[in-house]
């Protein structure tokens, strides 16, 4: 959701990890999908800070 959200928008990386307030090196990795670094809490949480009306369910499998 975060790299549709910024190519929906069409910011750089600088832009968005302005906006999230996270430091370039994190939102890169992010954006390549390199998030075994990143809990779940994290990243739901930058989600919701580019959608706010963000609803998710987890269910346990």
């Amino acid at each position: 959701m975060i790299i549709r959200y910024r190519q929906a928008h069409g910011l750089k990386q600088k832009e968005l990890s302005s906006k999230l307030g996270v430091d370039e090196a994190r939102m890169s990795e992010i954006l390549h999908y390199k998030i075994e670094n990143f809990t779940l809490d994290r990243l739901v949480g930058y989600a919701q800070a580019l959608y706010p009306n963000l609803k998710l369910n987890l269910v346990a499998a």
